[in-house]
């Protein structure tokens, strides 16, 4: 466990360098909840589009927040 615990903030930054060109990565990681990592996956599932939920419900289940 405290191998992949040092491997957190390199996995971050891996992220942050290819998140930073979607231009919906900013709002969807501002949202309460949803930090780095969530946020990348949240935008890999969705495409970056709050469509595919339909209703808030959802999404805040998926973020974990419901």
């Amino acid at each position: 466990m405290l191998a992949l615990n040092r491997k957190v903030p390199e996995a971050n930054k891996a992220i942050a360098a290819r998140s930073r060109d979607q231009q919906d990565f900013v709002v969807i990681t501002s949202m309460p909840g949803l930090g780095m990592s969530l946020g990348a996956e949240f935008s890999a599932t969705t495409g970056g589009g709050m469509a595919v939920f339909g209703t808030p419900g959802p999404r805040v289940g998926f973020c974990g927040v419901a």
